[in-house]
């Protein structure tokens, strides 16, 4: 039901007749504004844009509109998701098409003032509440209000007009962002021949990461959290979600800041500061020994195994830049002595020689809580098995702790997942002596063995053996997959020649 609302979103945003705008991104983004305060009006009960369910058969004037989403947020607090989506709104910056102005009206300026319009008049919604007399945007200010508000009612017509969404009386706070982020990716799509219809694949991350990190973590203790890599922001939605009341600083060089907040908005986030930068730059503004929690999820370099035809994590090589332990170097310095960081990432850094340095200082500093290994197949767009580094810089063990979550694969679908994560986030709080999937190492014997923190390093002959008998087990099943489709595709072409 879900997908069928997204997909009639998208294909009713093609009939939307939006004329004060010059670019698609500017339409594109005013029209997502729209399904915004309708999701918004279909998942809350304590915040309603009363614009977003008028028809175009009912009067609206551009102050009407403009007072109804001001005073939809005037109790949100200063750094609520709602509030800054809202304010971010009015203060964003547009460039006024000609075809805003009334027929012929163009032909009727001064060349000067025609050169204006057609290098992009710019202005703010916020500016049409107080603009400057002496401009020519003052001068055309009634026909841009009547432009504007046409175009409103043009987005809200076509919005109501989707029966499939008006049968929803209520939409959960994780699907109203659902639908929201999957729209916004689909009319990003252009390039897509299946942008608006079924069977378009999005490039997720699923829950299970976070799911197991909620459970292995102390949340409940931490007053802030810090994602210093955000891609769409998916580990830092379910935070919200999870947490709305939490204070969350998110940093993003994915997706612009008002897509961002408006998701925020949808998960009634109370804390947030997000902002479009990168967290490895010099002129970074987040706080230094500040965070009580740090997330970060990086997707390793892959390669196709020759042999195999399979997917691989990346193999060292002597003049490629690995980040990783820069990162994770810089979640450290933005926790307070107290903190505690989770990264999700490849195998790579736990042992390429040419990171020993990065390591020897988090083993030395008694940094590293544990490594776990993930099962393989937990996104459908990297099929290698990923880990989860625990950082504690209040650590008391003199160890790390490894364990093998591989054991917790469950398979489904066109992805795996993670299975009985009590049990998993049991093992890692109780730090057995013996057990059958975990182990500790000492600082000491990490050190003496060049400071790899890789597991495969610790294991017994016998146990490495295991190990490589589940991988190629895996590896086996995943080449029966691939000749399985390659078979159906060969199928189907039979098919379609008789």
């Amino acid at each position: 039901m879900l997908e069928k609302i997204i997909i009639d979103i998208v294909q009713n945003y093609k009939f939307t007749k939006l004329k004060a705008f010059i670019g698609d991104i500017e339409k594109r983004d005013f029209f997502l504004f729209v399904l915004f305060c309708r999701l918004i009006n279909k998942s809350q009960d304590s915040v309603v844009f009363k614009f977003a369910e008028i028809n175009s058969a009912a009067p609206l004037s551009f102050e009407t509109l403009i007072d109804d989403i001001s005073s939809a947020i005037i109790d949100e607090k200063q750094q609520s998701g709602i509030r800054q989506a809202v304010e971010v709104f009015l203060s964003t910056t547009y460039q006024l098409s000609r075809k805003a102005l009334p027929k012929g009206m163009f032909a009727t300026l001064t060349k000067l003032e025609q050169n204006e319009i057609d290098n992009g008049l710019r202005f703010t919604f916020s500016d049409i509440l107080a603009p400057d007399d002496n401009t020519l945007f003052f001068k055309l200010l009634s026909e841009i209000k009547l432009s504007l508000v046409g175009d409103i009612k043009s987005a809200i017509d076509e919005i109501l007009a989707i029966s499939s969404l008006n049968a929803v009386d209520f939409l959960t706070t994780f699907d109203a962002i659902e639908v929201y982020s999957r729209v916004l990716t689909r009319l990003q799509a252009t390039n897509v021949s299946m942008q608006f219809e079924e069977g378009f694949q999005y490039e997720e991350i699923p829950s299970d990461f976070m799911d197991l990190i909620f459970e292995i973590a102390d949340l409940d203790s931490s007053n802030s959290i810090y994602a210093p890599f955000e891609i769409t922001a998916e580990q830092s939605l379910y935070a919200a979600l999870e947490y709305p009341d939490k204070e969350i600083r998110i940093e993003s060089m994915g997706q612009s800041t008002h897509h961002l907040l408006r998701k925020f908005a949808l998960a009634q986030a109370k804390n947030i500061h997000c902002s479009y930068t990168y967290c490895l730059s010099n002129n970074s503004t987040v706080k230094k020994n500040y965070y009580d929690t740090s997330i970060c999820l990086l997707q390793p370099k892959m390669q196709v195994d020759k042999i195999t035809d399979t997917t691989i994590e990346q193999s060292e090589r002597k003049h490629v830049t690995y980040k990783e332990h820069l990162y994770i170097k810089h979640m450290i310095e933005c926790l307070n002595p107290y903190g505690k960081g989770y990264m999700v990432m490849g195998k790579g850094p736990l042992f390429r020689r040419k990171e020993k340095e990065e390591r020897k200082l988090l083993i030395e500093n008694n940094w590293v809580d544990a490594v776990i290994t993930l099962p393989s197949k937990l996104m459908t767009f990297c099929p290698i098995p990923l880990v989860l580094l625990v950082i504690n810089k209040g650590k008391y063990t003199n160890d790390v702790l490894f364990i093998n979550a591989s054991e917790f694969q469950k398979e489904g679908g066109n992805r795996s997942t993670i299975d009985n994560i009590d049990k998993l986030a049991q093992e890692f709080k109780s730090r057995p002596l013996y057990s059958p999937i975990s182990f500790t190492v000492s600082n000491h014997d990490i050190a003496e063995n060049n400071y790899s923190i890789n597991s495969l390093n610790y294991l017994t002959n016998e146990e490495t053996q295991q190990y490589n008998l589940h991988e190629l087990s895996i590896t086996r099943k995943n080449l029966l997959e691939k000749l399985n489709e390659k078979h159906s595709k060969i199928e189907k072409l039979l098919d379609a020649e008789n």
